[in-house]
């Protein structure tokens, strides 16, 4: 019985880290695509005539903390085994938020 609830909570890790990356990369197809909306409107404006009205600074995007944790961990030469092993998180959950980390460069 242990095992199969193990089992079941590894999976539904898995899942959840899946159901991240995917939100990640759909968060950031929107900011491209907002971003090439955003060019295209100054661009019409620009071809009609029209100054178009000051632009409101851009909202930055936070980090989570967790995430500033392995950033800084493994910016400071630990492993990922490492860091699992530090911040009592999956070895597989901390590779994804560093693969995460490239993405977003």
């Amino acid at each position: 019985m242990r095992d199969d609830l193990d089992s079941l909570i590894v999976q539904m890790q898995e899942v959840a880290r899946e159901q991240i990356a995917k939100a990640d990369v759909k968060i950031r197809m929107l900011n491209q695509l907002m971003s090439e909306a955003d060019q295209k409107k100054r661009e019409l404006e620009a071809l009609l005539g029209q100054s178009p009205p000051p632009k409101p600074p851009a909202p930055t995007r936070s980090i989570p903390p967790l995430h500033e944790k392995v950033y800084h961990l493994h910016d400071g030469g630990k492993s990922p085994d490492d860091i699992s092993r530090e911040l009592t998180m999956e070895i597989g959950e901390v590779e994804m938020i560093l693969g995460l980390r490239h993405l977003q460069r």
